[in-house]
Order: structure tokens, then C-alpha cells, then sequence
């Protein structure tokens, strides 16, 4: 093959960079459509490797958002709910997290553990009127290591030994409630 002056033309180089612009388009089309399937269906993100029932779950060191907050890793169970501030799904969970937060009957404790800096959660647990103690780790990326991954939210229920009891990842749903009751009501009788 012979490369000729026509080859190389600003017309003909132009189409060619177009033709990479497309292809390099496209790829990220794809790439993004598989990210978006993957929080939408939280079973997508669940083949991959995620923290799971029976999974030792461990907090490491936790610092208060709000002053004097304690997180009570004592009692028999903790619902420990993981999110970010940026995060639609977890913000679409916050009302059924309140709910369990506030219906809890000392049957478990409940942690909230934010991922972002301080400044951005104290402001996120002011406007959504978060009444749970919220805390977030010393170290984030020792904790997402824990966490197996960035997913969020994760809606974890965690017993005093570290296990993981019921964990449910992405959006929580209000069908979803019962089940993580059920594993209250069961391991705290």
C-alpha cells in the first residue's frame, strides 16, 4: 500500500479523528449504560464481590458528625446504614431509614456512616432532618476495603460479633422493611 499526499489531507484527517471521536463515544456510552444498570439493580452489583450475610463486618475507628454522638456497638444487633450525600438512591432510602431509626424499639442500635467529608454530611443530615447518630471513618478507604466496594447505600443489619445478618444494597425499598425486622425479631428473642 502506498500513502499518498490525498491520504493525509486535513479533510481526510479530520474524518479520521470524527470516525476515533465516535468510537471513543460510544465506548463510554457503554461503559456508563452498565454502570447506570448496575445501581439501578442492585442484584447486578450483588454478583460482583460484595459484602454478604454471614461476611465479618468490622467499623474500625468512627468519628461523630454531630458532638458527644457515640456509636453503640454493644447492644445484640446494629442497622447500619452506609451512604454518600451525592447519592439519589441513598436519599431515596432516607425515609425508610428514618422509619426503621425511629420505630427501633431497643431491639438494635442504629448507625449511619457517611463516606463523605464532615462539612458535606453535617449539611446533608441538617437539610434531610437525620435525627440518628452518623459518623464517618477514620480512615475511608481502610473502611471501603471492609465494605467491599463503593456501593451505596448499603443497608447492613450486624450483630455484636461482627457478623453480617441481613444486608441489602442499593435502594431500599418499603417491601424490604420486613425483612430486616424479621432478622430483629428473630435474633433478638
Amino acid at each position: 500500500m502506498k500513502f499518498s499526499k490525498e491520504m493525509f489531507s486535513s479533510k481526510n484527517l479530520y474524518i479520521g479523528f470524527l470516525h476515533i471521536a465516535v468510537i471513543v463515544l460510544a465506548l463510554q456510552v457503554v461503559v456508563l449504560a452498565r454502570q447506570n444498570n448496575e445501581l439501578k439493580n442492585p442484584s447486578v452489583a450483588a454478583q460482583k464481590e460484595q459484602l454478604k450475610e454471614g461476611d465479618y463486618f468490622y467499623y474500625g475507628e468512627l468519628e461523630p458528625v454531630r458532638e458527644g454522638a457515640v456509636p453503640d456497638t454493644n447492644s445484640s444487633q446494629q442497622l447500619v446504614f452506609i451512604f454518600t450525600t451525592r447519592c439519589p438512591f441513598c436519599k431515596d432510602s432516607l425515609p425508610f431509614w428514618k422509619q426503621m431509626a425511629n420505630e427501633n424499639n431497643t431491639r438494635y442500635s442504629v448507625i449511619g456512616i457517611s463516606l463523605d467529608p464532615l462539612e458535606n454530611t453535617t449539611a446533608y443530615l441538617v437539610e434531610h432532618e437525620i435525627n440518628f447518630p452518623v459518623f464517618l471513618p477514620g480512615d475511608v478507604e481502610w473502611f471501603i476495603e471492609q465494605i467491599k466496594g463503593t456501593t451505596v447505600p448499603k443497608t447492613i443489619m450486624r450483630n455484636n460479633y461482627g457478623s453480617v445478618e441481613k444486608i441489602i444494597l442499593g435502594r431500599l425499598k418499603k417491601e424490604q422493611l420486613p425483612e430486616l425486622t424479621e432478622v430483629a425479631l428473630v435474633t433478638h428473642n
